[in-house]
């Protein structure tokens, strides 16, 4: 009887390891030690994250489009500012959709990755520019969200230095938008 609770324990116990591993992520089990290693998608197939700046109406704004990068600075007055980062064009294991958001009447650019009602009122969805972890994982670093509510903007940025420049120019620290491949 004692074997039988004990052997039913057991079984409970790995269905509930089992069942609260994540979709995408893989388990390797050693003798007592139990991890989970995420699926790395090939860096190969991330592309750039392009920032762009249009000083007229005061709006940074981000693509992973080339083509809406030569739209934008073509017709737009955009200025091509660096690159943020590298993200995904399609789903891959492991990563969120980056939805893309605009305000026209204070002309921000917003970006995140749930669509919370509460965060992006007053903001029209304009699609997905690429899908980033939620997490830091695969190699994938902080993209950090400053807003300047005096200019009504939004910056994005992966340098802690740039980070911390906005922040002394009346940008505030908002948190970590998600996280995105290192572009160098």
């Amino acid at each position: 009887m004692q074997f039988t609770i004990s052997l039913l324990s057991f079984f409970c116990a790995t269905i509930g390891m089992v069942s609260a591993i994540p979709t995408g992520e893989t388990i390797r089990t050693t003798p007592n030690q139990t991890t989970t290693d995420p699926i790395c998608t090939p860096i190969e197939q991330a592309v750039p994250l392009f920032r762009l700046y249009a000083a007229s109406i005061i709006d940074h704004f981000y693509t992973a489009s080339s083509a809406e990068v030569e739209h934008v600075t073509t017709v737009q007055g955009f200025v091509l500012e660096s690159t943020t980062g590298l993200v995904f064009p399609t789903q891959v294991p492991g990563t969120v959709p980056l939805h893309r958001l605009y305000n026209s009447t204070t002309f921000d650019h917003f970006y995140t990755t749930t669509l919370n009602p509460s965060t992006i009122q007053g903001y029209e969805v304009f699609g997905i520019d690429g899908y980033i972890y939620p997490d830091e994982r695969c190699g994938a670093v902080p993209w950090f969200r400053l807003h300047n509510s005096i200019v009504a903007d939004h910056i994005y940025t992966t340098s802690v230095v740039e980070r911390d420049n906005a922040a002394r120019a009346n940008y505030v620290f908002e948190g970590i938008a998600g996280y995105v491949l290192p572009s160098n």
